[in-house]
Formats: C-alpha cells, structure tokens, sequence
C-alpha cells in the first residue's frame, strides 16, 4: 500500500516537474506573415448534393440535385434526380439571362418521369431599377 502511495506521488511531482519546464510561447511583433497563395477556382459554388436514404444500405443514393454555372458564375441549369425503387422521376430547371445581368429573365422548368417528358413550365421575370 505505501508503495503504491509512493509511485503515485513521484509520478505526480515528475509530472509537475516535466509541466512546469514548458516553453512558453510568444509571438514577435517584427515577424511579417506571407499571405497565402491565391485562390484559383471558386469553391463556394456549389456542384452536386447527394442525400442518401438513412436505413438503406451503404450506396443508396436517392436524391441528387446537380448545379451548373456559365462562364460569369450565374445558374443555368439546376437538375433534380429522384430514385425511388423502379420510378426514375428527373427535373430541370433551366435559367436564361438577358446580357451580363444577374437576375434570371426566363426559367423554364421540365418534368420528365422515366425519361418522357411529361410537363414543362415557362416563367417570365421582370425586374424594376432595384432588381424587385
């Protein structure tokens, strides 16, 4: 018992020891940080979102929804697929602009269930001079 005492103390006081020698850290006010390497490829733009289904087995994808962007980083298309047992249900959501704007002027929205298009939906915008 007083053995035991005993090597639980030496190893608290080395312990102490081994902490108390610690280097302390200090940051020098003359030290010029470089500035990390620009960015190449924009990273906020969204490429895919995969939801699987949560009691499947592993690789259940049942909903994948797909961005693509042109050349000025708007929307153009933003694809919808849905798996569920046999039925295959796909929609797309394509966006037009008019010039370099940024608010979309046409949205056509089509609807095709195991690949036959069954619905479509064509929608106008128009904005006033505070793009409302």
């Amino acid at each position: 018992m007083k053995s035991s005492y005993k090597l639980l103390f030496s190893t608290a006081v080395l312990c102490a020891g081994l902490l108390a020698c610690q280097k302390e850290f200090t940051v020098d006010d003359d030290l010029n940080p470089t500035d990390p390497p620009p960015v190449l490829s924009d990273s906020i733009y969204l490429d895919k979102i995969t939801q699987l289904f949560p009691t499947g087995t592993a690789g259940d994808t049942v909903h994948n929804i797909i961005f693509r962007y042109d050349n000025i980083k708007r929307v153009t298309t933003i694809g919808d697929t849905l798996t569920a047992g046999s039925d295959y249900v796909y929609s797309t959501l394509q966006y037009q602009y008019t010039g370099t704007d940024t608010m979309p002027g046409k949205r056509t929205w089509i609807y095709n269930q195991e690949g036959l298009t069954t619905d479509s939906l064509v929608s106008f915008f128009s904005y006033d001079s505070q793009k409302r």
